[in-house]
């Protein structure tokens, strides 16, 4: 499993085709989503030093993004947990779009460094982009949740999908899986673009270092 660094780029800005305006990030394509983000967007690089979760209580809420996977009548596949909305929000806008990593350096000057270039992380390869309305994988924002039931160790993973549904695996088993899905009717891995983000082709679960 791959170290997760000291030091990750925090928030992810999206320019042209999309549009920042209050605390919704409006993609220009009717048919893609409206998102919600953090109203304390930040306009530069911003970062987050890595600390582990206190420790976890039965009770204590936390913050979720699902993946549904493209299977007709599949269920959700919980991504959490995450101590802050914004945690959350942030990685959640990386599973529905990439863009250059230059914008966790540089902001949006000039704003091509934070152009969308496809679709996120939670998408297979040969996904359609823009994604029609009925073809969306992951929610349009985070949910809070106290059931430990859905909790995932902190470390890597990246999500999978098959004729019957999908599930998260822990990044030490994507070569394996990502052979296995060669070989499976029907099989597909969430596809990262950007092999230059921390982590790729994996994302992190329990710390934000969202980058696509």
């Amino acid at each position: 499993m791959k170290k997760l660094r000291a030091s990750v780029a925090l928030i992810v800005i999206f320019f042209a085709p999309c549009a920042i305006a209050g605390s919704g990030l409006n993609y220009s394509d009717a048919t893609a989503p409206t998102m919600a983000v953090s109203e304390s967007v930040h306009t530069g690089a911003s970062y987050a030093r890595y600390r582990r979760h206190p420790k976890k209580k039965k009770d204590r809420a936390y913050w979720f993004w699902t993946a549904t996977p493209p299977a007709s009548g599949a269920s959700p596949i919980y991504i959490g947990p995450y101590e802050t909305l914004l945690g959350c929000r942030d990685m959640l806008g990386s599973a529905w779009y990439s863009h250059p990593f230059a914008c966790h350096l540089t902001g949006p000057n000039p704003p091509s460094n934070c152009r969308v270039t496809g679709n996120g992380f939670a998408y297979p390869k040969d996904y359609p982009h823009p994604v029609p309305s009925d073809m969306y994988i992951p929610s349009l924002d985070c949910v809070k949740s106290s059931d430990p039931t859905l909790r995932l160790k902190l470390g890597w993973y990246f999500l999978y999908y098959t004729v019957n549904g999908g599930g998260v695996a822990s990044c030490k088993e994507y070569k394996q899986y990502k052979e296995l899905s060669k070989i499976t009717p029907g099989m597909e891995l969430g596809f990262y673009r950007n092999l230059a983000c921390p982590g790729a082709p994996c994302f992190s679960v329990g710390v934000d270092t969202a980058c696509n």
